[in-house]
């Protein structure tokens, strides 16, 4: 893991993968950025397995997105891609950081996805948000615990908990997930050796759909959503119904 700086953080959103939180989540980070708060990513793996990209490549887009979304960090953890696993020792280094940041919400992917590194990063990061607040658990940094942790889904996962209206954060969000060049389609080369699904031209579809579908079932153009692990408080009812759309 790099060296990181103990920095107070009110949000901060962990991936398995350097491009998770971008596609799934770049647009509410973009949006509570713009509102003051500070945030962060963690990139538990360097994604080394991926079939497009070094890890030298990787880790650069992952800066650049970074420079978009307006990020105060971004940590890699250098767990290993394709072989993450819900440990002792893994839930140790996620307990650590989040001490070190302190953030109020953790946002992780949620605990049942396709892809199994994904579905134990979110597994660790819930477990591990709260047994960082446990003060016998002995990391060299005082005990924390998040005010929440929320989950992000790949595609479609039933019906999610809250919606965030990112219809302003849409073209940094899109620019973001662009700035992992390596691992995305590019409509300027032409090749017939497309390997995975976000690689592919319908891809772009995919995202457009999915925000557009979510964001028409909240009342505004594009939204992300997430599944809480407990119930979310509405301290203004008017400001959370009110739809743009009607």
């Amino acid at each position: 893991m790099e060296d990181i700086k103990r920095i107070k953080l009110d949000i901060l959103a962990f991936g398995a993968h350097p491009d998770d939180v971008e596609i799934t989540s770049g647009g509410t980070l973009a949006k509570m950025k713009k509102m003051g708060y500070s945030t962060g990513v963690v990139d538990c793996t360097q994604g080394e397995r991926g079939t497009y990209g070094t890890v030298e490549e990787r880790l650069q887009e992952a800066q650049n997105a970074a420079e978009i979304l307006g990020l105060d960090v971004r940590v890699n953890l250098g767990l290993p891609d394709g072989g993450l696993e819900n440990t002792a020792e893994n839930r140790m280094k996620i307990i650590d950081v989040i001490r070190t940041y302190r953030p109020e919400i953790v946002i992780a992917p949620v605990t049942q996805t396709r892809h199994p590194d994904h579905g134990n990063a979110g597994i660790l990061v819930r477990e591990a948000a709260f047994l960082a607040g446990l003060e016998k658990i002995i990391t060299g940094r005082e005990q924390f615990r998040p005010s929440a942790v929320i989950h992000f889904p790949e595609l479609y996962s039933g019906t999610p908990d809250i919606a965030v209206d990112i219809t302003e954060e849409w073209d940094t969000k899109m620019e973001a997930i662009r700035a992992h060049a390596s691992q995305v389609y590019d409509e300027t080369i032409e090749s017939d050796m497309v390997k995975t699904i976000i690689k592919s031209k319908e891809f772009w579809e995919l995202i457009e759909s999915k925000h557009r579908f979510y964001g028409g079932v909240a009342g505004v153009k594009y939204a992300e959503v997430f599944y809480c692990d407990g119930l979310p408080r509405v301290n203004d009812l008017l400001a959370s119904f009110t739809r743009d759309m009607k």
